[in-house]
């Protein structure tokens, strides 16, 4: 299986932060919606307020304010991204609430028709660099995901890193069990299962961009997701200096999706490629990607289903005209779906 080898995690962050933050090139996202979350005091993410990550929000439900649809990628004004990418649910019946776990918290949305004499998935939700648990719930609604396709989930949206490490993102490395935020969400879900019903095997981890390389790093080295998505991010990595010298060969296996815009232009259409090439890789699947099959500027949505084992599918989203945004949480819900499905 061919691999691409791209500018290693550290450089690939380094260039999200020159431009400002991990959404620096969806404006609309990270500045054209703080007004809108600023004066929803009822919306979904349970903020009151700005999206400090001061809110004071238990109990609260309500609409979400994702970012706009449509808007264009690549600096390409007639250029606009494709349903699959754009697709934003905005309803949420789901009771949200914020907890604290340490030196850390979490936005917490429990399904509106909770039965404690039910088992349900549970997905924590990794926000980027310089965003907030309350950031990304607006814009990668996940919980709002769930309850639109008629399947309750639990939803996590954890704020990393904890108060004393503000503006270093997530801790990538060592890539380590013992790393202190692979330490901190594991107790986050301790957390969450003391309190409800929640199905030990229907553990799932979805990231935007450095929230992705996260749940990759996570994977790699346990066994606290049965499966991963990742928006706008990229294979696990060893020390973040690229090259062969920096693919870990120890990995677990893991089901995967992964959902890249063609027009990023901080992470880039080949670090999304490549972490689906790792996981196919990994996982033991039969096929690779074919180059040819990348989608120009105005081209559908282009999905791959690697020929996988059924325990481990693999599947890729590439989408034209996107740049470095959180792209609708629809289709990563859809693949945990079908995760779940093979489930024993």
């Amino acid at each position: 299986m061919k691999r691409i080898l791209f500018l290693g995690i550290a450089a690939l962050l380094a260039q999200v932060a020159a431009c400002g933050g991990s959404n620096s090139s969806s404006s609309s996202q990270s500045t054209g919606n703080s007004g809108n979350s600023s004066g929803n005091s009822g919306n979904s993410s349970g903020v009151t307020g700005d999206n400090s990550g001061n809110g004071n929000s238990s109990g609260d439900s309500g609409d979400v304010t994702p970012p706009p649809d449509g808007d264009t990628g690549g600096g390409n004004q007639a250029c606009t991204m494709p349903p699959d990418a754009a697709q934003y649910p905005s309803q949420s019946n789901a009771t949200i609430s914020t907890v604290t776990l340490g030196k850390g918290y979490y936005i917490l949305a429990v399904p509106a028709n909770y039965n404690a004499a039910k088992s349900y998935p549970l997905v924590l939700v990794l926000h980027g660099d310089d965003d907030t648990a309350e950031m990304i719930s607006q814009w990668y609604p996940f919980h709002a995901a769930t309850e639109a396709s008629g399947e309750d989930a639990f939803v996590v949206y954890p704020s990393g890193p904890p108060p004393d490490r503000v503006g270093d993102g997530w801790q990538l490395w060592p890539l380590d069990p013992g790393n202190s935020d692979i330490v901190f969400l594991q107790a986050v879900i301790d957390d969450v299962s003391g309190n409800y019903n929640i199905d030990s095997n229907r553990v799932f981890g979805a990231g935007y961009s450095k929230g992705a390389f996260m749940v990759n790093q996570v994977a790699c080295v346990t066994t606290m997701f049965r499966a991963i998505a990742g928006n706008s991010g990229g294979a696990p990595s060893l020390n973040g200096q690229g090259g062969d010298q920096d693919v870990p060969t120890f990995c677990n296996p893991v089901a995967a999706f992964v959902m890249q815009g063609v027009d990023d232009n901080a992470v880039g259409l080949p670090g999304g490629i490549w972490e689906a090439q790792f996981w196919a890789e990994r996982n033991g699947c039969k096929d690779d990607w074919n180059d040819s099959e990348i989608p120009g500027d105005y081209g559908d949505a282009l999905w791959k289903d690697f020929d996988c084992p059924t325990a481990y599918p693999v599947r890729l989203g590439v989408m034209p005209c996107t740049d470095h945004r959180a792209m609708s949480p629809v289709p990563a819900w859809a693949f945990f779906q079908d995760v779940m499905k093979n489930l024993p």
